[in-house]
């Protein structure tokens, strides 16, 4: 399964990049994350792990977040261990006072979700741009905090 795509944020980078870089605040925009808990401690850097459960339909299935690669404020990458066997990446970059966020997803989903992996792209692809709009509505409703 691969998603590639890029959507335009009407927010600068410095209130897109936490919902990126600190997992905990995925739980606000991403409907199948039902937990997101901290495995270490101390800053977000390359290393860090946290411990995730996510609803998919109605399978549970909990698994293993860690950060690979992180450019504050450009890019970061997370790892997903097994069930999903997977990685994403989230590039920002700064046009005007918005932002244009790139999101490669690649993975191959087992066990539990190995049918996920039947998947068409394209439907992968509308799953995470969804994911996206809810976060554009988060922000919004922040407005300039």
């Amino acid at each position: 399964m691969r998603t590639i795509f890029s959507v335009r944020l009407d927010h600068p980078v410095e209130r897109v990049w936490p919902y990126l870089a600190e997992p905990e605040k995925w739980l606000e925009y991403t409907p199948a994350l039902v937990e997101r808990t901290r495995i270490d401690s101390g800053p977000i850097s390359p290393g860090a792990k946290g411990r995730s459960v996510d609803r998919v339909g109605p399978v549970r299935v909990e698994f293993t977040d860690e950060l690979v690669e992180l450019e504050s404020h450009r890019r970061v990458v997370w790892k997903q261990s097994s069930p999903w066997n997977s990685s994403v990446e989230f590039t920002v970059e700064r046009v005007g006072e918005g932002t244009i966020l790139h999101v490669d997803f690649e993975g191959r989903p087992s066990g539990k979700l190995r049918w996920l992996d039947l998947m068409p792209d394209f439907l992968a692809t509308k799953v995470y741009q969804n994911d996206m709009k809810t976060l554009a509505g988060v922000l919004d409703r922040q407005g300039g905090e």
